[in-house]
């Protein structure tokens, strides 16, 4: 019942919620009365604050990190093909040509 629960929680509400610091699974636990079906000990851990987020961040920053990778070598390419058109358009500004 407590993981047909959590499995309904939409992912981005869930990362959204996280990234605001609120733990969706404490709304859930509050809302659907869940309280008595989950251990305290277990109930007093996942409805802390920094708990979700804790669960969250190592995927979500490993996959930041490969963000910024593709991101960087994006930007490098870029500027590679830049530099190597460069002279072509200076010459064809000096020679009268037109660009196309």
């Amino acid at each position: 019942m407590v993981a047909k629960s959590l499995s309904s929680l939409p992912p981005t509400d869930a990362i959204f919620s996280a990234l605001l610091g609120i733990n969706p699974v404490t709304e859930i636990v509050t809302l659907l009365h869940l309280g008595p079906q989950i251990s305290p000990s277990a109930l007093a851990t996942i409805t802390r604050t920094t708990w979700f987020p804790g669960v969250l961040a190592q995927a979500f920053m490993h996959s930041l990190k490969k963000v910024f990778y593709v991101a960087f070598a994006m930007t490098l390419f870029g500027a590679i093909i830049y530099y190597l058109r460069e002279p072509i358009r200076k010459n064809n500004r000096i020679e009268g040509k037109s660009e196309k």
